[in-house]
């Protein structure tokens, strides 16, 4: 989880004359996998710093298919030389609409925080990179690419918060979010995305986690805000 290879890597990546290290690569990956969920699971929990969640630790994309496979091809296909978040979004919507330079930006920042969290992507300056691992992944078979998943999944802050937070009672995930700034539409919007790093969590079939997700109340966060409710017709309420 310290990254050290892997960052090492990217960041001589980034010369010309580098020759990229692909059967070294490929053996750390396998290494990774080698170590059994449980592991990762436990090292979290007990061993890494206690986890202190931000509002940018909230997991914010469109399609996780996006955020860890299709991003990567998208960026090796234009040539990987570096692309800010809304050159990403721009990239990732080839339905050739013409959207403005906020609206590429938020959909290029929410999958490309994905990648970049999980290892797939390396950020350097606010500039996007596919990573020493996001070169190799596709020559893995489906079942250890899921696996490598799981696995990285569990770099993500707020995965890392929920697993820490988990060696207490239940937490409440509407209470946590709205305590770190996030105003209750927010949270609301944001759950689809909560509900699925959780979900992939936890369907992996190498570690039962059915006592970690009990312990998850997500209930307040499914339920819509009042002031979505009293929208009628169409228009707009006054509450807003």
């Amino acid at each position: 989880f310290n990254r050290r290879y892997e960052t090492s890597v990217n960041r001589q990546m980034m010369s010309l004359d580098f020759e990229f290290p692909k059967a070294d690569v490929v053996a750390y990956v396998r290494s990774v996998l080698d170590i059994p969920l449980e592991r990762y699971f436990d090292y979290i929990r007990n061993n890494l710093p206690l986890a202190v969640l931000t509002s940018y630790d909230i997991p914010q994309f469109s399609s996780w298919e996006v955020g860890t496979r299709k991003i990567r091809h998208v960026l090796m296909s234009a040539g990987d030389g570096g692309f800010m978040r809304e050159d990403i979004g721009q990239l990732l919507r080839d339905d050739k609409k013409r959207r403005s330079d906020v609206a590429n930006r938020k959909y290029g920042e929410g999958h490309a925080k994905l990648g970049a969290w999980m290892g797939l992507l390396y950020e350097l300056s606010m500039t996007y990179y596919v990573s020493c691992i996001g070169y190799v992944v596709d020559e893995m078979a489906e079942e250890d690419y899921q696996r490598l998943l799981t696995r990285l999944l569990m770099r993500l802050p707020f995965i890392q918060y929920l697993i820490q937070s988990s060696r207490a009672n239940k937490i409440d995930v509407k209470a946590d979010c709205l305590a770190i700034g996030l105003a209750e539409i927010t949270c609301y919007r944001r759950h689809s995305n909560i509900m699925c790093v959780i979900d992939r969590l936890c369907s992996n079939r190498e570690m039962d986690l059915l006592a970690f997700k009990s312990k998850i109340d997500i209930d307040g966060l499914i339920a819509k805000p009042a002031r979505l409710l009293k929208k009628k017709s169409g228009r707009r309420s006054v509450v807003d």
